[in-house]
Formats: structure tokens, C-alpha cells, sequence
């Protein structure tokens, strides 16, 4: 499933979406033929969940940002710590 922008009849941008058995999103992106990089989005999700625990972004086929949400056991969120391709922490809430 996909959507997209046209201009003068010409394609300026497009969106991919992906969902799973579940209709939970799993991946938003754009294609090559739109951007170069590839930009895209991949969730994750804890079991038998609607909430993500990862999100990891990506450009190409290379990481840029990871980021982790815990929960509580009522479901509220805890940490959400977002790191680079390196490790490196972004930023963090706790």
C-alpha cells in the first residue's frame, strides 16, 4: 500500500507502507526511483502487542538511528532511548 504526491503530472514523492497479519505498520519508505537514499522505517513490535518496543530507521541498507521503549506491566511507557549507527546514545528519557 502505497501513497504519493504529483506535481504538473509528475511524481514528486511516494510512501510505501507495510503491515503485518495483524495490521500493525511494520515498515514505511520511499523507493529508489523517488529518493536515492532509500529512506525507511521498520517497527517492531513486544508480543501479542499494538506497542513497539524498536523502531529502527534506516538509509539504504544502513542503519542510522535505533530506537527502545520499555512498558510497564499496565502498558505506560517507561525508558525510550534512541542511539546512531555507532551506539552512540541520541537520546534518552527515563
Amino acid at each position: 500500500m502505497g501513497s504519493g504526491v504529483l506535481n504538473d503530472q509528475a511524481l514528486l514523492t511516494e510512501t510505501d507502507y507495510g503491515y503485518d497479519t495483524a495490521l500493525r505498520l511494520l515498515t514505511v519508505s520511499q523507493p529508489t526511483s523517488i529518493n536515492a537514499q532509500n529512506p525507511s522505517v521498520t517497527y517492531y513490535y513486544l508480543a501479542n502487542s499494538s506497542l513497539p518496543y524498536q523502531l529502527v530507521l534506516k538509509n539504504s541498507a544502513s542503519t542510522r538511528m535505533t530506537t527502545k521503549r520499555t512498558y510497564d506491566y499496565i502498558n505506560r511507557i517507561g525508558d525510550i532511548l534512541s542511539t546512531d549507527a555507532s551506539g552512540r546514545v541520541i537520546s534518552a528519557f527515563t
